[in-house]
């Protein structure tokens, strides 16, 4: 059985080097891309499945949350990590990770700064769940729902 590929998605060189190392030495495929319309270019070339998208929110042309909506149109079976240095109450003031986002079975976030361990932990959690065709949706509550791997 092939290993899941993952997009990474990363506007910081040093971060993207150190991120496809630890991701690869998980036993992963990494496709990485420095901006989110690179991802989306690499993901109407690449032939297999593209099982996680792991980007950054603040992404200089495409905020996360539209890049893992657009790519879902192309690879409906993807999931979705989002990572940031900033706090989910900042990122949902400021409308970058709105908390209806994070409701959908296949997203989660990861805060920066984490752990190779924690990533890994995170990432190995996502792929032993079932996959979900909808990335992002809404409750009656309106609460969000975030997993992590500590």
């Amino acid at each position: 059985m092939a290993s899941p590929t993952i997009l990474l998605v990363e506007d910081e060189r040093c971060i993207t080097t150190l991120l496809t190392r630890v991701l690869k030495d998980g036993g992963y495929e990494v496709l990485s891309a420095g901006t989110g319309i690179e991802a989306l270019a690499l993901g109407r070339l690449h032939r297999g499945e593209i099982a996680l998208l792991l980007c950054d929110i603040g992404l200089p042309d495409l905020p996360g949350p539209e890049l893992a909506l657009r790519l879902g149109e192309l690879c409906p079976q993807v999931r979705a990590l989002f990572t940031s240095g900033y706090p989910l109450e900042i990122l949902a003031d400021r409308r970058l990770l709105p908390p209806e986002t994070l409701q959908g079975e296949n997203t989660f976030y990861i805060p920066k700064p984490f752990l190779p361990r924690e990533l890994l932990g995170l990432v190995d959690s996502i792929f032993s769940k079932p996959t979900k065709v909808a990335i992002a949706g809404t409750d009656r509550k309106g609460d969000a729902r975030v997993s992590a791997a500590h």
